[in-house]
């Protein structure tokens, strides 16, 4: 409800941005009637759990809205779900349906072949079907809205049903706590089956705000330092494992970011200090909740001088629906500097656990007046009234890498595995997640059975769950009572075992040392031959790892170059054959202002190419980007005008023009030039006569080439409907903008029109650099050997291609090509469907 609300106050706003595509509130609620239309047409309502196999894509979105407006619950299956767990969930939620967001898990699906699959498209042009009969259901607060499996004991994740109330509660005091308007952008960066994705999305889809998903290339390289510059996010949801691949990968100042969530683990003080370096005014929060508590969790706030925190960011004690208390092991509250088990209270926790009333009468306790308790399992110490101190797990619970993990759980499918014989799993050093097991077979080779072992494992874990190291014992230790001694393993030397071959020269010794600080463990136990993944490296630490190397060597290795590295003595190797022989040296230097800064430069590929396809066609309306926003009120076109004058001040490219010349073609950035908003009144025409005017204004400016020699490459007309309304029409050349600079244009607009009007100052971000800066630097990076290297792979992949396609066709060619065409909608049964994703995979 709060969603379509939104809706209803600003349907063509921008509501997520995925790739290239920007979804406004409009389409987004198209498509979710849509998909939620399928779902009602198989009977789906309240009590149904809906599994959506997700991608970090709009779909995954589209799926959530479709299946809560139903009155069903959610549950999410992703990417990195081994088949076993994908059978365990589906087992345990009695799906009927998956929602599938093109994730093409063709392997994973033939699991469920009882099981209706419909796919959720993320293409923006495919949701153009009649919704009338889609039905949006009255959901209630204690509905069932989702369900979120966390880490299980038994070896079998455990379902906890989180209900609308807490989906929702939050927002009713979270926006005017934080800050949060239409104008605000929420980074989509949490793991996709982590319940801080909600807050991701609802945040922003129940406040006007806008989603901005990352891509794939960008979220699996952890490479968001630019990117979260170039969308201008101002909120984002982050574990402190990710804040350090940011830290480590070199923070630029990024002035849109107003606040910054940490939540998963434990935080320390010297993250905070690093993502300050963003920006000195970035709001950071310590926020600490569980799956069960939904979004009822507290936010610490760090203050600006950190010299007397300590080193582990505390937890508030309360926000404004919930309370941290801390119970000794008598059941009494625990008083300052008395340590205790956290208790969550709130009248907003999940309902519990599925299929396990048991465990949710323990777990979950009645109060009064709505309010319950549930029992974390975590254990604090009051440092005073508003603040917690975080001491870890008091069970075999523990948090790593982003995750709530069951050492249980782990230990659990070691047990599987036939060689073994017993297994035990513990956390040490806060990062390290050490397996220690004994084997039927105590003559087996260690070098044979451990890379078994751990193949097999990760047929079963998620690769947050795999163990860092596997250690092999004669026997586990046990305490008096003949029970496991965890305290012993804890004492075990990981590293003693290990014979080192020395290490060989000093550039073996500097990866050592990076290899020490990311693994956290000694130099001194690292030996040339040492394995990166056996000491405890997974793919997150491989990012950190490309990180300090690029800081360190300026040099640039794919994470697929790195996995394949398998010792230390060969990525050494490697990188001192890359430094003297430039094998693979594909450093990019960072985008900077160009040194001098000229008027006429070369422009870039991307330039050169559409002016050629401009100059062949003699004058082009096809990359011609037009948008337009119907506009209620008074209008200002003099308070317009000198908006948009003061947006092409800002951006150069906006008044570049391209000039050839007998060196070739130059791009000119022009530092004087006229704007005017065109003027069209068509306030006297009744509404039929003016729908017919609108369109054919539109269609004439569309087609209307620009003069790419002398042209400003924005167009503005405003049509005047009546007195108090009109449509404000942009069109801009492609060689300026993309699509995605649509959106910052309007940003921009609304932002400074409204400043002029209120006779305030105007507040916009400075810009680092411009266009003619990507430019400048494009041409001295993309040459000489890069150059040679690009040119011959496309050449090789485009050689003895046809002059023309070989595609039938319907009719003949024609001799002068055409762009006539329209759109042509039709409906294919299952069959057919599967029939062709085969001979597409074929």
């Amino acid at each position: 409800e709060l969603f379509r609300q939104q809706v209803a106050l600003g349907a063509e706003a921008i509501a997520v941005i995925d790739g290239q595509q920007n979804w406004s509130y409009q389409q987004l609620l198209q498509a979710s009637w849509e998909i939620g239309l399928k779902l009602q047409k198989y009977g789906i309502t309240t009590g149904d759990v809906i599994t959506i196999n997700a991608s970090r894509h709009v779909s995954l979105i589209i799926s959530i809205l479709a299946v809560l407006q139903t009155g069903a619950a959610y549950s999410v299956i992703a990417i990195d779900n081994t088949a076993q767990q994908i059978k365990q969930h589906l087992q345990a939620v009695e799906a009927r349906i998956i929602l599938d967001c093109e994730t093409d898990k063709q392997q994973q699906m033939e699991l469920v072949n009882n099981t209706k699959i419909i796919t959720v498209s993320n293409d923006i042009n495919s949701y153009q079907a009649d919704t009338s009969g889609f039905i949006t259901h009255d959901n209630k607060a204690n509905q069932a809205a989702c369900i979120t499996f966390t880490s299980g004991s038994s070896g079998i994740p455990k379902g906890v049903i989180g209900n609308h109330k807490g989906l929702s509660s939050y927002l009713s005091w979270w926006p005017k706590a934080f800050n949060i308007d239409s104008t605000d952008r929420f980074s989509m960066l949490s793991g996709l089956r982590h319940d801080p994705l909600q807050r991701d999305i609802f945040s922003a889809l129940c406040t006007g705000a806008c989603v901005v998903i990352p891509t794939e290339a960008d979220y699996s390289a952890y490479r968001f330092n630019r990117w979260l510059k170039a969308k201008a996010i101002t909120f984002m949801h982050l574990t402190p494992a990710m804040a350090e691949v940011m830290i480590i990968e070199g923070i630029k100042p990024i002035e849109s970011i107003k606040a910054i969530l940490i939540t998963g683990e434990a935080l320390r003080t010297d993250i905070v200090v690093g993502l300050r370096s963003f920006n000195k005014k970035v709001k950071i929060f310590n926020s600490y909740g569980a799956t069960e508590s939904q979004r009822a969790s507290t936010a610490y706030q760090l203050p600006e001088q950190l010299e007397n925190e300590p080193t582990i960011v505390p937890i508030a004690v309360s926000s404004v629906d919930t309370c941290l208390r801390l119970v000794n092991s008598q059941g009494k509250l625990c008083g300052v500097g008395e340590g205790g088990q956290i208790m969550i209270e709130s009248a907003h926790l999940s309902q519990g656990y599925l299929n396990d009333s048991e465990l949710s009468q323990k777990k979950f306790k009645d109060i009064n007046n709505g309010i319950r308790s549930y029992n974390t399992g975590d254990m604090g110490i009051y440092l005073d009234n508003e603040r917690i101190h975080y001491l870890g797990r008091s069970d075999s619970q523990i948090n790593i890498r982003g995750y709530r993990v069951e050492l249980g759980e782990i230990e659990f499918h070691l047990s599987q595995i036939t060689q073994i014989q017993s297994a035990a799993v513990i956390l040490k050093e806060q990062s390290l997640l050490i397996a220690y097991i004994t084997v039927h077979d105590k003559k087996s080779k260690q070098t044979d059975l451990i890379p078994f072992i751990q193949a097999e494992l990760a047929q079963a874990l998620p690769a947050h769950m795999l163990p860092t190291r596997l250690v092999i014992l004669p026997q586990l230790p046990l305490n008096a009572n003949g029970k496991l001694n965890r305290k012993a393993l804890q004492l075990i030397d990981v590293t003693a075992t290990t014979k080192l071959n020395p290490l060989l020269d000093e550039r073996q010794i500097q990866l050592s040392k990076i290899w020490s600080k990311l693994l956290n463990i000694p130099s001194t136990s690292i030996g040339r031959d040492a394995n990166f993944f056996e000491l405890g490296g997974h793919s997150l630490l491989i990012v950190k790892l490309s990180a300090e190397i690029r800081a360190k060597y300026k040099l640039e290795l794919s994470i697929k170059t790195l996995f394949e590295s398998k010792d230390l003595q060969a990525l050494s190797q490697l990188i001192e054959e890359c430094l003297a022989h430039k094998v693979n040296y594909n450093y990019r230097t960072l985008i900077e202002p160009r040194p001098n800064p000229s008027n006429s430069l070369k422009p870039s590929f991307a330039q050169q190419r559409l002016w050629f396809i401009d100059q062949m066609d003699g004058g082009s309306a096809h990359y011609n980007m037009v948008s337009a926003l119907r506009m209620r009120g008074d209008f200002k076109r003099n308070v317009a005008q000198a908006a948009f004058t003061r947006i092409i001040q800002r951006h150069e490219i906006l008044r570049t023009v391209y000039i050839d010349t007998d060196d070739g073609l130059l791009q000119v950035i022009n530092n004087s030039f006229v704007f005017k908003i065109t003027s069209k009144n068509l306030s006297h025409l009744n509404n039929e006569s003016q729908v017919k005017a609108v369109k054919q204004y539109i269609q004439k400016d569309t087609e209307k080439a620009f003069d790419l020699s002398q042209d400003i490459m924005l167009r503005v007309s405003y049509l005047k409907l009546a007195k108090t309304e009109g449509i404000l029409l942009f069109n801009i050349h492609h060689i300026a903008a993309d699509g995605w600079s649509i959106a910052v244009l309007i940003q921009e607009f609304v932002n400074i029109y409204q400043a002029i009007l209120d006779d305030k100052k105007i507040r916009l971000p400075n810009l680092a650099i411009q266009y003619a800066d990507y430019a400048y630097w494009q041409h001295r990076w993309l040459q000489g050997k890069v150059q040679k290297k690009q040119l011959d792979y496309w050449s090789k992949q485009l050689a003895e291609l046809p002059q023309v396609h070989s595609l039938p066709l319907d009719y003949e060619r024609p001799q002068y090509q055409t762009f006539n065409g329209a759109v042509h909608a039709f409906t294919v049964d299952a069959k057919t469907l599967k029939d062709l994703k085969k001979l597409v995979l074929d």
